[in-house]
Order: C-alpha cells, then sequence, then structure tokens
C-alpha cells in the first residue's frame, strides 16, 4: 500500500488513517482528497506536539487552548457557506464566533461536538484563563488545576500520570476528533433567491384580517 507522507520521519497508510477516521467519526468511505487532507493534519498535529512538550506549563495550556481554538473555527468554517466576508462577519474578534468559549458553543449547538467534548473543551478554555489572568508562577501541580485535569474525559492516560501529561492527553484526543469531523465536513450552500409570491397582497390582506379578528376577540373576552 502506497504511503502518505508524515512527520518525523514516519508514514500514514492509507489503511491506517482510514482506521483512524472511521473510529472517531464513524466515516467508513473516504475520498483520496480526504485521506490526504488527514495525513497533512497528522503531520501538522506531530510538529504541535513536538512543540508542545517543550514548553512550560504557562506555555503548554496557552500554546494548546490557541490550537483548539483555531480547530475549533476551521471545524465550524467547513459546514458554513463559503464567502470572502465568512471570516471577518463571523470569526473576528467582535463577531458571533470570535472567542473560543462562542465556538465551543456554537460548534456544540450545532451538534458537532458531543455533550462530553464541550466539557473537557470548556475546561481546558478555563486552565488557560487561569494561567493567561494570573502573573503569579503557576502549575499543573497546583490543586484547582489539577484536580481539573483529573476531570477531562478524554485524558486516555493512567490515573497516576501528571496533571500536565493528563491535559496534553485530551487535547490530543480532542484535535483527533475535531479534525477528523472537519475532514468529512460537507459545506452549506449559499441559499437561491426565490421570487416573492404572486399572491403576497392577498396573503397580506387575509394576516391583517386574522389580526384584527384577534384583537376583536380579545376585546370581547374582557
Amino acid at each position: 500500500m502506497r504511503p502518505v507522507p508524515a512527520a518525523a520521519g514516519h508514514q500514514y497508510s492509507r489503511k491506517s488513517i482510514k482506521k483512524v477516521m472511521s473510529s472517531s467519526t464513524q466515516t467508513k468511505t473516504l475520498s483520496e482528497e480526504q485521506i490526504a487532507l488527514f495525513a497533512a493534519s497528522l503531520k501538522d498535529f506531530a510538529a504541535f506536539r513536538m512543540a508542545l512538550a517543550k514548553e512550560s506549563d504557562r506555555g503548554c495550556a496557552l500554546f494548546a487552548a490557541a490550537y483548539l481554538d483555531k480547530a475549533l473555527a476551521d471545524l465550524l468554517k467547513s459546514f458554513l457557506v463559503k464567502h470572502k466576508k465568512l471570516d471577518e462577519e463571523m470569526f473576528g474578534s467582535q463577531s458571533p464566533a470570535g472567542s473560543f468559549s462562542s465556538r465551543i458553543k456554537l460548534a456544540y449547538y450545532l451538534g458537532k461536538i458531543a455533550p462530553s467534548e464541550r466539557r473537557d473543551l470548556d475546561t481546558i478554555r478555563s486552565i488557560r484563563n487561569e494561567f493567561a489572568h494570573h502573573a503569579e508562577l503557576l502549575s499543573f501541580e497546583d490543586q484547582s488545576i489539577r484536580d481539573r485535569c483529573a476531570n477531562l474525559t478524554h485524558n486516555w492516560r493512567d490515573p497516576g500520570a501528571s496533571a500536565k501529561t493528563k491535559f496534553n492527553a485530551a487535547v490530543s484526543a480532542l484535535m483527533i476528533r475535531l479534525v477528523s469531523e472537519r475532514i468529512t465536513a460537507t459545506p452549506a450552500v449559499e441559499a437561491q433567491e426565490k421570487p416573492l409570491p404572486t399572491n403576497i397582497q392577498e396573503m397580506g390582506r387575509a394576516l391583517r384580517a386574522a389580526l384584527d379578528a384577534d384583537k376583536e376577540a380579545d376585546g370581547d373576552d374582557r
């Protein structure tokens, strides 16, 4: 089987990529384009994990959250109508999906992430905020941060693993899910213009008559 190039000297076969994709998205049929895109995403992810391992605790929390934030934005964009102003109108700093928090909510209410994934993303966001908004020296072994890491659903490490290890494990699992969901997405199609009904005036008169009748009925009830 012809392998797909990957990072750090590794190669991902199409069979192994399909196995990962099907386990995380329950999708069995993948196009060559989707396989190539997933291979490229794996390469980026491998580079991210290598960089993350070298970060301080504060850098790890900020870097991981920023990476997941972008992954959520990419996921949401994959389902939306393609438009030149999409980034500006939906993902700018003052836009509906302009923050990590709003992207988590939007992905959840669109049915793109599960409740447990939403909880873990919110937990990672709260840990990010803890490190970002406090000038004093913090670590993953601080009690409040350690407790939150212990409650991450997508941590696949042993219970005795360090809080930072559990955090990184959950980040990795969530990244695979978000990337898999994005690659198998079907973007929305811009709605076609539709002419007004030919009987629009008649419909308006009927609506006004119905409203007037309701008002009269309300008056009789008094």
